[in-house]
């Protein structure tokens, strides 16, 4: 009898593993590499250039005269802070007076002597051209993030002015950067040129330094 229910149970669980359905290995998934390709376009240029236009106050051989600062400024690497910048243009403003001889015989002039008199007249008419001219290197770091960037910079300026006189002085300068558009932004600065002799030729000359207060803007071009 044993041996007959032995044999019962054995044949019972051997159809029963029959009737089991087959174990189909899952898949392997194959991952698809990842795309490495980026999309340059989509990416903000790392360069900026930025046209100057400055209202300036500088001084040659200790002669302060007022000017306008026209230059442009460029920065190879603007997302490093901090980062490098090169600055190159000129100053334009009064270079001297030019006597001007004005013929006046028609129109009596009062001498000395309570009596009229009728004589010429020289006036002497401002000049109006080139100041100096620059070409500068410097480094500025941004104080904080986002849309609006306080900023402080130093560097060095090489200037020259009349008769190929000219030297080189340390330059500072601090501003305020605002972002506008992407790859658009706008500026204020405040900069200062500090006073150095003629190192360029023999003659006596001096440039005592310069003072402007420059605003504009500045793009990132896609090269």
């Amino acid at each position: 009898m044993k041996r007959t229910l032995t044999l019962i149970f054995l044949l019972a669980i051997t159809r029963s593993f029959a009737e089991l359905p087959p174990v189909c290995p899952e898949p392997v998934s194959v991952k698809a590499p990842p795309n490495r390709t980026t999309r340059q376009s989509s990416l903000p240029s790392r360069s900026s250039i930025a046209p100057i236009a400055a209202f300036s106050r500088y001084g040659l051989d200790g002669q302060f005269r007022n000017g306008l600062t026209l230059g442009l400024e460029y920065a190879p690497q603007r997302m490093v802070n901090p980062h490098l910048e090169f600055s190159a243009g000129v100053v334009l403003g009064a270079t001297g007076n030019s006597p001007t001889y004005v013929v006046s015989n028609g129109f009596p002039v009062l001498r000395s002597n309570n009596a009229f008199t009728f004589g010429n007249r020289y006036y002497a008419v401002p000049r109006f051209g080139l100041g100096v001219a620059f070409l500068g290197i410097g480094a500025v770091y941004y104080l904080a993030d986002g849309d609006v960037r306080p900023y402080v910079g130093i560097g060095a300026n090489a200037y020259t002015w009349r008769n190929f006189a000219g030297t080189v002085t340390p330059d500072v300068k601090g501003g305020l950067d605002v972002n506008i558009a992407s790859g658009f932004s706008g500026f204020a600065e405040m900069r200062h040129s500090v006073g150095m002799p003629n190192f360029f030729t023999s003659q006596y000359s001096s440039f005592n330094g310069l003072t402007s207060f420059a605003f504009g803007f500045a793009f990132a071009p896609r090269f």
